[in-house]
């Protein structure tokens, strides 16, 4: 892997900004090919000399900030998708307003990242485990860019999220970062480990033997990575349950990096501060695939489809379950519900399910077992400026992609998106 601190673009392994370094009103440096504290850079040019360019001096033991992208376990990059000329993930905005330094990183996603057979012979994590190698490298060096190596937060957004609650959970990371920021997502969400991961080994239809766990990991190491990446595929219409059940690729208790279940892991980060969080509208984008009609002004959502997704989501807690949370949830609704209401109650099951439940549970129990630690929690619900949305209406995952970084709200991207899309009802 190699770092840059960016002024331009950096498309492997680390990218860096820092607000001293990135613009000269902010009175410091730009950092370029490790060149710093004054030295100098030189500046080719076609047929002539140029004189070393000097630099300013970098600041010193500023802020670290390292994002952790989600993407479901599936894909996603340090950089995030480009709208406009300017990249989701870009760190220049926080750095910036907060005076700290950004880093952004990669790792494996997909089978190559988090496949397992759930045994020694393929025991999966390796992305937590890049995330943890890549947050050792900033502790070890960053002190060299300007920052200070006893003062790292780790965040991320979605998977990105979990992925921290479990770096915050794992003994391995002991002493690398001093907080944690969960947006969206945290580990003991549903989606966040795969309980039965030698199921999914066996269904990636790369040719290999399924058979025996030591035949089935050696083939799987030697097939194509292409093929299979590739092999795996996500089902987004006529699903047999609720969309977050079938979000197989996730980390495992390994035994190893998670030594135990999620719910048990608190301890480690009892001297941790840690933030965690959700949008007002965070199921929106999975009720969206579990309940099309939320999302089509003509088209009505009945009781039945309500119902029956409450039972997909409970399905471990039998009818008794369902029954309890359906009349939960439809308690007000009264004789004859308008479709805004009964279109709004959807979202709201399924962004408590998926994500505000879960959250509150791990903020509990990080504050049950924190020493130094300090506990917080936020609820994000700005109304959204994006057209595919009416006026007033809350916050998904995919509008706060950008802010969790520091840009201003709406996304300045937004106004690029198309304004004939179908709005809610």
């Amino acid at each position: 892997m190699s770092v840059g601190v960016r002024t331009g673009e950096n498309r492997q392994g680390f990218s860096c900004r820092a607000s001293s370094q990135l613009l000269a009103r902010a009175g410091g440096a730009v950092l370029r090919d490790g060149v710093r504290d004054g030295g100098a850079a030189p500046r080719s040019s076609v047929g002539a000399h140029s004189a070393p360019v000097p630099l300013l001096p970098v600041s010193t033991k500023l802020p670290v900030m390292v994002y952790i992208y989600g993407g479901a376990f599936l894909l996603g990059g340090s950089q995030g998708a480009n709208f406009l000329d300017n990249y989701l993930y870009d760190g220049e905005e926080i750095a910036v307003r907060g005076n700290v330094i950004v880093v952004t990183i990669n790792y494996r996603v997909g089978p190559l990242g988090f496949l397992s057979t759930g045994d020694e012979n393929l025991p999966g994590n390796y992305g937590l485990k890049d995330q943890h190698m890549a947050i050792a490298w900033v502790k070890r060096n960053i002190k060299a860019f300007g920052g200070d190596p006893d003062n790292i937060t780790i965040f991320g957004e979605s998977a990105g999220a979990a992925s921290v609650s479990l770096q915050t959970l794992s003994p391995k990371n002991k002493g690398l970062f001093k907080r944690a920021i969960s947006q969206s997502g945290v580990g003991l969400c549903s989606w966040a480990i795969q309980r039965d991961p030698l199921r999914l080994g066996q269904k990636e239809k790369v040719g290999c033997s399924t058979d025996n766990t030591t035949v089935l990991a050696n083939c799987l190491r030697i097939s194509d990575p292409k093929a299979l990446t590739l092999a795996y595929h996500m089902q987004l219409t006529h699903l047999p349950m609720p969309l977050v059940h079938t979000l197989a690729l996730a980390p495992v208790v390994d035994g190893d990096f998670l030594p135990d279940v999620p719910e048990k892991l608190f301890a480690n980060a009892a001297d941790i501060d840690y933030l965690a969080g959700v949008n007002n509208m965070d199921g929106h984008i999975f009720a969206g695939v579990d309940v099309p009609a939320i999302n089509r002004p003509l088209v009505k959502v009945t009781a039945d489809q309500v119902y029956n997704l409450v039972k997909g989501l409970t399905v471990d807690r039998g009818e008794a379950g369902a029954n309890a949370t359906y009349n939960i949830y439809t308690q007000s609704w009264g004789d004859k519900p308008e479709q805004e209401v009964v279109k709004k109650t959807v979202v709201d099951l399924v962004t408590d399910y998926i994500f505000l439940i879960p959250t509150q549970v791990a903020l509990d129990l990080h504050l049950q077992n924190a020493k130094s630690g300090k506990t917080y929690s936020y609820v994000f619900s700005e109304p959204s400026r994006m057209p595919i949305y009416p006026a007033g209406l809350g916050q998904t995952m995919l509008m706060t992609c950008s802010t969790c970084l520091g840009s201003p709200l709406p996304p300045l991207w937004a106004t690029g998106l198309s304004t004939g899309l179908s709005q809610r009802t």
